[in-house]
């Protein structure tokens, strides 16, 4: 059986020239929230900001396989409480159909401070197809009847394992000091992996992320025996995500933008 290849590329994901077209079987990214941090760098504007996405998920869209699925994790922001869903219907003017949105319980979270708002608990992770011939391999994230008395009481409950459902409690990873924290906005390694099972049955299947960050989701498919390609834009991170995928086998760094 072939080993997994897994692929970083040091460069923009506007124009992915080291992926095939319809190549990707699932793409699983979280974009940056334009929150103003020091690896957002492309833009100045709101507009700009979701102009350069929407480049992105043109990309995205090509690289794509008939039957893939992307999944886009991204929360609002007090001072827009729309912009996930102005960034989804961005994706939906780029060619991507809606399948469903799963809301994404924190668990842990950053109190609020003030009395203007409440403690913000969830973020979304949007499931848009290229095509309708796509399929969901629910049952592959699905976990035990609470009651036991339910299986064997419909065809779909076999077995101890029912849909896990759109609402996910996933917990962040823990860090006890800031100089342990690899990334502004790491998502847990679950959240990826979770996505992953979910469009891909086959360890032929190739993953990729176009904001790859610190490599989580390089690091989930390899742990899930996929193949990945991911592209990160800010140079800086080339030294956080070597380190982070230090275990990982049949990994290549490429290099296509400068320090």
């Amino acid at each position: 059986m072939t080993k997994a290849k897994h692929l970083v590329v040091v460069g923009d994901s506007r124009e992915m020239d080291f992926v095939r077209d319809n190549s990707i079987m699932v793409c699983v990214t979280s974009p940056p929230y334009f929150r103003r941090k020091e690896y957002e760098t492309q833009y100045s504007t709101y507009e700009e900001y979701r102009q350069y996405l929407k480049q992105v998920w043109t990309e995205v869209h090509k690289k794509l396989s008939h039957s893939g699925l992307l999944f886009v994790n991204i929360g609002d922001s007090f001072d827009n409480q729309f912009k996930s869903h102005e960034i989804a219907n961005d994706i939906l003017d780029c060619g991507f159909n809606l399948v469903q949105t799963v809301v994404w319980v924190k668990v842990q979270h950053s109190p609020v401070q003030g009395d203007k708002h409440l403690n913000h608990l969830y973020e979304y992770i949007f499931i848009f197809s290229k095509a309708q011939d796509y399929s969901l391999q629910r049952l592959a994230i699905g976990i035990p009847y609470k009651d036991k008395s339910n299986i064997g009481r419909w065809k779909v409950a076999k077995d101890d394992l029912r849909c896990r459902g759109d609402v996910w409690f996933i917990n962040y990873e823990t860090v006890q000091r800031h100089s342990q924290k690899l990334h502004e906005a790491i998502f847990p390694k679950q959240l990826p992996e979770l996505c992953i099972k979910l469009a891909s049955s086959k360890s032929s299947d190739t993953v990729l992320d176009p904001f790859l960050g610190s490599g989580t989701t390089i690091l989930a498919a390899a742990d899930l025996g996929r193949s990945s390609i991911g592209y990160e834009i800010n140079a800086s991170y080339e030294r956080i995500i070597r380190r982070k995928l230090a275990s990982v086998e049949n990994l290549e760094v490429i290099r296509a933008v400068s320090n």
